[in-house]
């Protein structure tokens, strides 16, 4: 059965009542934003059986068999108000379309409420996990800095891979003639690689100093490299085209085709 994924979050808004309690909301799209729903619960609810109830009617309709989500306190709520629907969650930051609501929202629903309060339920500050030694199901024999004009990915990239993800591009304001940075990693067994790659959840490459690290999942990260060895101007290149950038998998560089490619993009998530 094919998978039918959407992104999900619920938890507390910067905006209390008149007694002091905070907002609480299910927020629910499909990858495009195609099909948004926001569902307040009441704070005296919030709790995997009322999370349950509200996703059900969405999951039947839409076929939904994994959900997104990028809180990881909220995981074990979500994830027990989902084992009756059979929907596998995903932790992930892969959450482009449902960040842009998040982000809409902010500015147009919750910021005109009487109650707003923009400190009420400020993130968790987390350091950022030591990154871990890359398994070696994901290495390959070499890898190379490259760029890609926005163009080119934007009309062609859904078709050079079996393997990998886009990003809903209507969220990306980018002229076509701007690089997009990326890694390609070159592998004699590129197809085993992008399938294992497939089941990461990439949210983005990051460089701490000369390393390079593999941002996976939600808080996951993996050490790519030690050395980032003709990185360049990759830091900048990524910001200049708003976070994005890719990582592509292929047999060798003299290779015509890509085992696998995947679009991220760093996102400011609250």
């Amino acid at each position: 059965m094919a998978r039918v994924i959407w992104e999900v979050d619920f938890y507390s808004r910067p905006v209390v009542d008149d007694q002091g309690k905070k907002l609480w909301e299910l927020i629910l799209c499909d990858p495009q934003g195609q099909d948004c729903i926001a569902q307040v619960c009441p704070p005296d609810q919030v709790n995997s059986q009322w999370l349950y109830s509200a996703l059900e009617p969405w999951v039947k309709e839409h076929k939904i068999t994994h959900l997104r989500s990028f809180r990881l306190p909220m995981l074990p709520m979500l994830t027990r108000a989902c084992e009756g629907l059979r929907v596998t969650v995903l932790p992930s930051r892969r959450v482009v379309a449902l960040a842009y609501w998040l982000g809409q929202r902010w500015r147009t629903q919750y910021s005109q409420m009487p109650g707003f309060q923009p400190l009420a339920a400020p993130p968790p500050l987390r350091v950022p996990a030591a990154p871990q030694p890359l398994p070696a199901a994901l290495r390959g024999q070499q890898w190379a800095w490259s760029q890609l004009l926005w163009g080119q990915i934007r009309s062609e990239g859904a078709e050079w891979a079996d393997f990998g993800e886009l990003l809903p591009l209507q969220y990306i304001n980018l002229p076509d003639e701007r690089p997009i940075p990326g890694l390609i990693v070159y592998s004699s067994r590129a197809a085993a690689l992008a399938a294992w790659m497939s089941g990461l959840e990439l949210a983005a490459i990051e460089t701490e100093g000369e390393q390079i690290i593999l941002a996976t999942g939600i808080e996951e990260r993996w050490l790519f490299s030690r050395t980032g060895k003709g990185m360049g101007d990759f830091p900048t290149a990524q910001a200049q085209a708003q976070g994005v950038h890719f990582l592509a998998v292929q047999s060798s560089p003299q290779a015509a085709t890509l085992a696998g490619f995947w679009l991220m993009q760093t996102l400011a998530l609250e």
